[in-house]
Parts: structure tokens; C-alpha cells; sequence
């Protein structure tokens, strides 16, 4: 599904860009963006997968996508797709990301840590010392600096 969408986007871009009034290369970010969230969730999803129930994990997981496919579709610009909208708990947000902003990457490799140890919260999915939890390391490192961007 991942493939097959990155490729329909990659040969809409030019369209996606004229319609919604940049740059191809700044629909190229947000791919890239979706191509890294997806790379960092695939695992996760593959093991929860073999906890839960596959099937439940897809309906749940195609439920997500054609929720947010939706959502894209009606945003009117790139900045409408990846801007902060108005809504309850925006002050705590912004502060947050203010905040992870200074943050050392020593500091989330320890919090990554106790998330996946084998006594933290999901330490249950032994995805410790693998590269998928190395990806979402730097996930957090960057997400604020993006957010910034954006």
C-alpha cells in the first residue's frame, strides 16, 4: 500500500504542486515526510500485527489512511496541510515543541530507552537496540525542527 502510494504521489507531484501553489520540490518534503513516518511505523505495525490480530491492525490501519487520504483532500494549500490549526491545548503545543527543540539527543536516546527497555512501557514489543527504534529517535530529534519549518 505504502509502495503503491509513494508512487502515485511521486507522478502526481508536478499536479499536486501546480494545484496547490508551490514548489515540487516542497510536495517532495512532505513525501519525504510520509515516507519516513511510514518506514518508522511498518514494524511497529508489523508486531502489533502479530499481537492483535492482523486483521484488526489493517482495518484499524485502513481506517487511519483513508481518514487522513480525507483529510488531505480537502485542505486548500500545502501550508493548510502541514500548518498547526486553531484548536484547545494549541499554547501547550507550541510550548512543547519549543521546548524539544533544545532538547540533546542524549537526553531522547535515555527517554527512547526507558520507553523500550524491557520493563518500560513497550519494552512488551523487544524492538530495543534495532534500527527501527534508532528511526524513531531521530524522529523525535527532528519532528520539532520540521514543525518549526513548516
Amino acid at each position: 500500500m505504502a509502495a503503491l502510494s509513494t508512487s502515485v504521489v511521486a507522478v502526481a507531484a508536478p499536479v499536486v504542486a501546480a494545484d496547490l501553489r508551490v514548489s515540487v520540490p516542497g510536495v517532495s518534503v512532505v513525501l519525504s515526510a510520509y515516507l519516513l513516518v511510514v518506514s518508522c511505523l511498518l514494524p511497529l505495525a508489523g508486531r502489533l500485527g502479530d499481537t492483535l490480530g492482523k486483521k484488526r491492525v489493517y482495518v484499524a490501519g485502513l481506517t487511519l489512511f483513508a481518514l487522513g487520504s480525507a483529510a488531505c483532500a480537502l485542505a486548500p494549500t500545502l501550508g493548510a496541510l502541514v500548518a498547526v490549526f486553531r484548536f484547545p491545548g494549541r499554547g501547550l503545543l507550541v510550548a512543547l515543541l519549543n521546548a524539544l527543540m533544545g532538547l540533546p539527543p542524549v537526553v531522547v536516546g535515555l527517554i527512547v530507552y526507558v520507553l523500550f527497555s524491557r520493563a518500560g512501557p513497550l519494552g512488551v514489543f523487544g524492538l530495543l537496540f534495532t534500527p527501527t527504534v534508532m528511526v524513531i529517535a531521530q524522529v523525535i530529534i527532528i519532528t520539532p525542527i520540521v514543525a518549526s519549518i513548516a
